[in-house]
């Protein structure tokens, strides 16, 4: 092999593994081999961004599975970038459910996360539309949860809650609360922003939605949650802007 092709590929190899160093409160929050539950509000350019870093961050310090609240059947991550973009494109979920997890963003995600399978990283589709939904989720993440790997786990922060939300109804259930139960010991961040808009499904169908406004200080990074929210920590993202639908 010559020599500048050996450069150019010791280059790109550096590069897919580069990311950005973690602040230092973060790191040393989420340090520790409890499953690490990551959650959203669906539909934002700067979360998938976020949970990208912590991902990579994880990983230097060992084999790390990513759980995403995505249906199995529905998208391709076991080859290339060529088989996702294409699974995508012919998926129902993509195509017709715009809730914000199908959006440009999880896209770029999972498509920057790839290459990282040759570094030790699983990715795993617990989604599930059947019912119970939250137990279903939950269900699917069990034979994970004593993995020798670190799981983090990405979704709805409706879902990585970890107790059991009755405020929508006294039978409503939250999936990290099923795995907290299991003895999972979750330790739960909430991807708070401090205000803009997203890109997801509410009370007037899939469109931009405007997020409520919040004093946050730039400079505080994590902010303590109440143990009533579901949450230990609430991540500071700052403004959010829309991530739009990929298949549109």
């Amino acid at each position: 092999m010559r020599p500048w092709i050996l450069g150019v590929l010791v280059v790109l190899s550096i590069k897919s593994w580069a990311c950005e160093p973690l602040p230092a409160e973060l790191e040393a929050i989420i340090g520790n081999n409890r499953p690490l539950l990551l959650g959203e509000i669906h539909g934002s350019v700067q979360a998938p961004k976020w949970v990208e870093n912590i991902v990579c961050n994880q990983l230097k310090q060992g084999p790390t599975i990513l759980a995403i609240e995505l249906l199995a059947e529905q998208i391709d991550v076991s080859g290339n970038t060529d088989q996702l973009a294409l699974s995508v494109e012919t998926s129902f979920q993509w195509q017709q459910l715009h809730t914000g997890k199908t959006s440009d963003a999880m896209f770029e995600l999972l498509q920057t996360l790839l290459p990282l399978r040759q570094k030790g990283l699983t990715l795993v589709m617990f989604d599930d539309h059947g019912s119970p939904r939250a137990w279903r989720m939950a269900n699917n993440l069990k034979p994970y949860l004593h993995h020798d790997s670190r799981l983090i786990v990405y979704g709805g922060n409706w879902h990585t809650k970890v107790n059991h939300d009755t405020s929508w109804s006294e039978s409503t259930t939250n999936m990290g609360a099923y795995l907290k139960e299991w003895g999972a010991e979750p330790l739960s961040i909430n991807l708070l922003p401090s205000g803009g808009s997203v890109y997801n499904n509410q009370e007037q169908g899939p469109k931009v939605y405007p997020v409520k406004e919040r004093q946050l200080s730039k400079d505080r990074i994590l902010i303590s949650a109440s143990e009533a929210s579901g949450y230990h920590w609430h991540l500071n993202i700052g403004q959010v802007s829309p991530s739009l639908p990929r298949v549109r």
